[in-house]
C-alpha cells in the first residue's frame, strides 16, 4: 500500500513540476511588424505602442496585451487567456474565440464580430465597444464617462451594466442576467430578450420598444 501511495505521490509531484515549469517558461512574443502573426502558435503576445499587429489563423495560448497606441486586427484566431487594452489602443476581431476576460482601457476601442468571449468585459472611461452577432459568456460592465457602447444580435450570459455613457445601444440581443442602465445621455433599447430585470434611471434620452423582459421592469423602461 505504501508503494502505491508513493507512486501516486510521485506522479502528482511530477505533474505539478511540469505545470509550474510550463507557466515559468511561457514566452512573450512581441509583435513588431506589419506581417504580424499569421498562422502561428505562441504563448503570450505583447503589442507595442504604434504597431498594428495582424493575427490571422493564430493560436495564442496565453494573454494578449496591447500597449498604449498599439492595435490588433485579428481574424479566425484562438486566444486562451485575457485581452488587455491599455490607454488609447484598439482591438478589432472577427470570427474568433477569446476564452478569458477583456479589459478595455481609457479611450480604447474594442470591436468584435462573429466572435465569442468566454469571460467578462470591462470598459474604461471614453471606451468604444461594439459587439455584433457575437456571444459573451460573462458580464459586461461599462461605468466610465463618455463611453460608446453597442450590442447587435449578441448573446450575453451574465449581467449588463452601463452607466454615464454618451451613447448606448442594445438591439435584438439576449441577456441571461439583469440589464442596468443609469445616467446615460442617449439610450436605444430595441427588440431584446432579458431573462432577468431591466432597470433604467437618470437617463437623458431613451428610445426603443418591443423588448421581452422575464423579470421586473423598473424606472424609465416601463414603456419599453
Amino acid at each position: 500500500m505504501n508503494t502505491v501511495k508513493h507512486f501516486i505521490a510521485t506522479i502528482l509531484t511530477s505533474v505539478l513540476i511540469l505545470t509550474i515549469a510550463s507557466n515559468t517558461w511561457a514566452d512573450d512574443t512581441v509583435c513588431t511588424t506589419e506581417e504580424g502573426l499569421p498562422g502561428v502558435t505562441v504563448d503570450n503576445v505583447i503589442v507595442p505602442g504604434g504597431v498594428i499587429c495582424r493575427m490571422y489563423n493564430a493560436i495564442v495560448l496565453g494573454n494578449v496585451t496591447v500597449q498604449t497606441t498599439g492595435a490588433v486586427r485579428a481574424r479566425t484566431t484562438e486566444i486562451s487567456g485575457d485581452v488587455e487594452l491599455e490607454t488609447n489602443s484598439s482591438f478589432g476581431v472577427v470570427g474568433s474565440n477569446i476564452y478569458g476576460d477583456v479589459q478595455i482601457g481609457t479611450d480604447s476601442t474594442f470591436i468584435a464580430e462573429f466572435t465569442r468571449v468566454g469571460g467578462d468585459i470591462v470598459v474604461g472611461n471614453g471606451g468604444f465597444f461594439r459587439n455584433r452577432v457575437a456571444a459573451i459568456y460573462g458580464d459586461v460592465q461599462a461605468k466610465g464617462e463618455k463611453n460608446n457602447i453597442s450590442f447587435f444580435r449578441t448573446n450575453v450570459g451574465g449581467d449588463v451594466q452601463i452607466e454615464k455613457a454618451t451613447n448606448a445601444s442594445i438591439r435584438y440581443s439576449f441577456v441571461d442576467g439583469d440589464v442596468q442602465l443609469y445616467n446615460n445621455k442617449f439610450l436605444e433599447v430595441i427588440g431584446n430578450t432579458v431573462n432577468g430585470d431591466l432597470q433604467y434611471n437618470g437617463n437623458s434620452i431613451v428610445t426603443g420598444g418591443n423588448n421581452l423582459v422575464l423579470g421586473d421592469m423598473e424606472g424609465q423602461c416601463t414603456n419599453l
